[in-house]
């Protein structure tokens, strides 16, 4: 889902403020806007690919490069943090 929202400042010509403005500061100072947007996902957050480096070395058969999975990438909530959310030792590069 996305949800988007504008509004519009009320400052310049034909506004609540800064009606009197003249065309240099209506030009400056009028016709502003804040702007919004917010995008909620569901669903797997990331799909594991080699890099370029790693997929220039292994014979690529077609469709992504991907890395086998060797065991559950999962790490206990305890272990994560902001650089490591899974177990990246769980991917290895397929042979050649």
């Amino acid at each position: 889902m996305t949800v988007s929202a504008v509004y519009e400042l009320p400052f310049g010509k034909g506004r609540k403020f800064g009606a009197g403005m003249n065309g240099i500061e209506d030009a400056f100072l009028g016709g502003w806007q804040i702007n919004g947007i917010n995008i909620f996902r569901t669903g797997l957050p990331s799909t594991a690919t080699l890099s370029t480096a790693l997929a220039t070395a292994t014979v690529n058969t077609g469709g992504a490069n991907r890395p086998d999975q060797i065991s559950s990438a999962e790490l206990p909530s305890g272990q994560r943090t902001i650089y490591q959310y899974f177990n990246v030792a769980a991917f290895v590069q397929p042979p050649k």
